[in-house]
């Protein structure tokens, strides 16, 4: 389960994508929650574009739906053809996971990279623009802490496929860092 991330601002430097700078400056970087208003890039007229949007679709109960799980998006009735068709990417330079076992915190990121995206969905509906996070089933590396974790598009070129539906290339790459926050310093490079 993705529950929360982390974008760096020099990491929205987006090199020939000048469209993007307005988006990119009214938006917070740092730690985003659910909730929260944050980049996401959609498809429009055959290119990437940015918009803001709220993390989080409205559910009934009241409380909000913050992932998806990619092995069901078309059969739930909440994702059914949102996966086709409303498909966003989200600019990150890692994301938080915590352990189930004793709740340790670990930030999870590329290797050697400060921006990766994470794969979404997104509405629009009565609360405005809004989106969720795909999750899928955890990398090696990953299944030690969590059961779950993000769809990890690793690059612009990954995330312009996302949004085009290209789901041949979606394999989730094993070359990820894991380093826990805190005192303990730890560090796992894979």
């Amino acid at each position: 389960m993705c529950g929360r991330y982390f974008i760096e601002s020099d990491a929205l430097d987006f090199d020939g994508y000048l469209d993007w700078e307005d988006a990119c400056e009214s938006v917070a970087t740092g730690d985003v929650s659910p909730g929260d208003h944050a980049l996401a890039i959609i498809e429009q007229d055959s290119r990437a574009v940015p918009r803001v949007m709220r993390w989080g679709f409205g559910g009934q109960s009241g409380k909000a739906i913050i992932n998806a799980r990619l092995e069901t998006l078309g059969e739930k009735p909440m994702f059914k053809g949102l996966e086709k068709r409303q498909r966003c990417a989200l600019p990150a330079s890692l994301y938080y996971e915590w352990r189930r076992a004793d709740g340790q915190k670990y930030a999870v990121g590329i290797k050697d990279s400060s921006l990766f995206f994470l794969a979404g969905l997104y509405r629009i509906g009565e609360r405005g623009s809004e989106f969720v996070v795909v999750t899928q089933p955890p990398v090696s590396q990953i299944r030690r802490i969590h059961d779950r974790m993000p769809l990890i598009l690793p690059d612009m070129t990954a995330a312009e496929a996302w949004l085009r539906g290209d789901d041949a290339r979606f394999e989730q790459n094993e070359a990820v860092s894991v380093r826990a926050e805190g005192s303990e310093q730890l560090s796992m490079i894979f």
